[in-house]
């Protein structure tokens, strides 16, 4: 059954399908040949089947080697594959014919980010938000490299922004929790990880971070059970005091 534009992707990213598979489909309205392929290509990613993906873009680019959206799929598909020098190449290929378009800005982000190459994930990311500043993926992504060249309070804007624009994505709550708790935020925090197990009731990550938080203030009891293996059966455990 085809995702509605607000469910989560299939892909598994646990982003919102429309900003995620759904937002490269978008792009590929033509009915042409080039267009039906990139619609299978888009199809078989969004199933999960991110082998299929590439080998159908890559047709595309066989007979259209500047085609940005084959170049997008390719890129995104070779991320899931964990070929990050792939990724790479074909993303900055996206972004070489399609300057304009944020969401290849922000993805070829998250591949530079993999790599470490920083300063480079910076600049897309920005550029992504010049292009569309309500690009919540874009401010996620930027959060997470700020918060690894040590910009802990940028990155908690950032993140913070991406919630508001988007706040049924697990993982954009996740990883806010998890800087707020590094920055003695407990009771935010705590808030963050519930919401994302309740948006989420097998993201592992909210279940061992909340774990992790319940550890820290000395609640041992809220806190057995909340290692990634799914609710534990007292619930929610008792509120962060101030």
């Amino acid at each position: 059954m085809k995702p509605g534009r607000n469910d989560p992707c299939p892909c598994g990213s646990r982003k919102k399908y429309k900003h995620c598979c759904g937002a490269v489909k978008s792009a590929a309205g033509a009915s042409n040949s080039r267009g039906a392929l990139l619609e299978q290509a888009v199809a078989a990613f969004a199933r999960g089947n991110v082998r299929a993906a590439q080998e159908t873009a890559q047709k595309i680019l066989e007979d259209h080697p500047n085609d940005p959206d084959a170049h997008h799929v390719t890129g995104l598909a070779l991320y899931q594959l964990h070929d990050l020098a792939g990724a790479r190449r074909h993303l900055e290929k996206a972004a070489q014919f399609a300057p304009r378009n944020p969401i290849v800005h922000s993805n070829l982000a998250r591949v530079l980010d993999a790599q470490a190459e920083y300063d480079a994930a910076l600049r897309h990311c920005r550029l992504a938000l010049e292009l569309d500043p309500n690009l919540a993926d874009a401010h996620h992504n930027l959060g997470n490299i700020l918060k690894k060249v040590g910009r802990q309070d940028q990155a908690i804007q950032h993140y913070r922004e991406a919630v508001r624009l988007s706040p049924n994505i697990p993982s954009y709550r996740c990883n806010l929790g998890a800087l707020l708790m590094e920055c003695g935020e407990y009771r935010e925090a705590q808030r963050h990880f519930e919401f994302a197990i309740e948006q989420d009731p097998s993201f592992a990550a909210a279940y061992s971070n909340l774990g992790a938080l319940q550890l820290q203030q000395g609640r041992l009891a809220q806190a057995r059970g909340r290692g990634g293996e799914g609710p534990p059966p007292e619930g929610r455990g008792d509120p962060l005091p101030d």
